[in-house]
């Protein structure tokens, strides 16, 4: 995977994440007009929290990977380092495929809780 692959991902995930956060404002304005209850609430921040918990997971290793390189770091500790992560993170299951995925259910429950929410 190269790094602008990596990148395109990102920016799917940001959009992914601003329209969560879109759908939290409008769920907000809702509670505070009285059209919904704290259960919804409540269920919408659970779903919420798992989007954005993948969102700042990314943003940090997009962070990491644009961090400035240091004199001290020899070619051999990033070699391994990348190995630990990615080891790291097969064992954690956080593959792309696996966090689009969980993403991706995670927005169906969103839009369904504001679906039920106009009704």
């Amino acid at each position: 995977m190269a790094l602008k692959d990596i990148y395109n991902y990102y920016l799917d995930m940001q959009d992914e994440y601003l329209e969560a956060i879109d759908n939290k404002a409008e769920m907000i304005n809702e509670y505070k007009q009285g059209n919904i209850d704290n259960e919804q609430v409540e269920e919408f921040q659970k779903y919420f929290d798992d989007i954005e918990k993948n969102y700042h997971r990314l943003s940090y290793i997009m962070h990491l990977l644009n961090e400035p390189a240091k004199n001290t770091c020899t070619r051999k500790k990033k070699d391994n380092y990348n190995k630990n992560l990615k080891e790291f993170f097969i064992e954690n299951k956080a593959t792309k495929e696996d966090i689009k995925l969980e993403n991706k259910f995670i927005l169906e429950k969103l839009q369904e809780i504001v679906k039920r929410r106009k009704k």
